[in-house]
């Protein structure tokens, strides 16, 4: 698996970028992941980034837990999907949610679970 871009779509329903997101973790320190749904909604639409985002968080709370002062995008980058794979597996995932063929770029109001 290749590691994302800094400047792919984590969130492709919104176009919030990996560095958008991670950049967001630093500085706000999210307790929850719910609380990324702060940054440009990433999220809240299609459900698919929801996975990453938890990720994205648990890592940067156990970097912070072993002392780090700033956290490492490369290293997480590294646990996420490359962009093409991600866009495959959103395909997957619409489709399956949609009991069919997925919908192109489709959002809705469905919020960000912890």
């Amino acid at each position: 698996m290749n590691s994302p871009q800094p400047d792919d779509d984590l969130c492709q329903c919104f176009h919030v970028s990996a560095r958008k997101v991670i950049r967001f973790i630093e500085q706000n320190r999210p307790q929850v992941p719910s609380q990324v749904s702060e940054c440009y909604g990433a999220g809240t639409g299609c459900g698919w980034c929801r996975g990453s985002l938890r990720k994205l968080v648990t890592a940067a709370q156990a970097m912070r837990a072993q002392g780090a002062a700033k956290l490492d995008p490369e290293q997480l980058l590294a646990m996420l999907p490359s962009a093409a794979e991600s866009m495959d597996l959103r395909q997957e995932y619409l489709a399956d949610r949609s009991g069919g063929e997925a919908a192109e770029g489709g959002s809705d109001s469905a919020g960000l679970s912890q």
